[in-house]
């Protein structure tokens, strides 16, 4: 049996403790919500939510709500290189919305772009597009489909004799600006048509 006043004496250091925490808990809440105020601390946008292979920059977000989240080739290197030093595009699925990852290609100008599937390790979508606004800038508005070839196997690159590889161009009467590369079966998955639009958006 515990003293009376041990009791006593437990109970106050009990509830000052108590006390003490309630303060500390306070005075986080606060120091949080004065931080908020100022715009020290931002929300993480959606996007950080997945974990993507590419260090992506923009998004691309279809009639559907879906997105695919875009690193940008622009340089010579970067379009040399593509995806072949990427082992897979990561797919998640949300509420019915698809948020995925690809490589967005960008050109100087509209045109026949031709692409091959050299060192690649998987399979993919290839998705051409053309802005719908005049001039060479890179538009944060609307992206037309103008052309697509699905499945593309990523065994349709000859090692032994590169010049027998399968070629995937655009027709001439379908001029391309952009080139979109996504996972192998996707454009069939979201229902993407020649025609569709496609918002272009920087991350947020």
């Amino acid at each position: 049996m515990t003293h009376l006043r041990s009791k006593r004496n437990s109970l106050k250091i009990f509830f000052h403790k108590f006390s003490s925490l309630i303060l500390a808990l306070a005075f986080c809440f606060l120091s949080l919500g004065f931080l908020f105020s100022l715009g020290k601390i931002k929300i993480i946008p959606r996007h950080n939510s997945y974990v993507f292979h590419l260090p992506v920059t923009k998004v691309l977000q279809d009639k559907s709500g879906n997105k695919i989240f875009v690193k940008l080739a622009s340089s010579q290197r970067e379009q040399e290189v593509g995806l072949s030093q990427t082992p897979a595009l990561r797919i998640y699925q949300e509420n019915g919305k698809i948020f995925t990852e690809g490589l967005l290609f960008i050109f100087d100008r509209a045109q026949v772009l031709t692409f091959w599937m050299k060192d690649m390790k998987f399979d993919l979508d290839l998705v051409w597009l053309n802005d719908q606004g005049e001039g060479d800038k890179m538009p944060n508005g609307k992206l037309k489909v103008v052309h697509l070839a699905k499945n593309v196997s990523k065994d349709s690159y000859n090692k032994e004799n590169p010049s027998l590889s399968t070629l995937y161009q655009n027709p001439r009467d379908r001029l391309a600006k952009y080139v979109l590369e996504i996972s192998a079966g996707l454009s069939e998955k979201i229902n993407l048509q020649v025609g569709d639009e496609i918002s272009l958006q920087g991350l947020r």
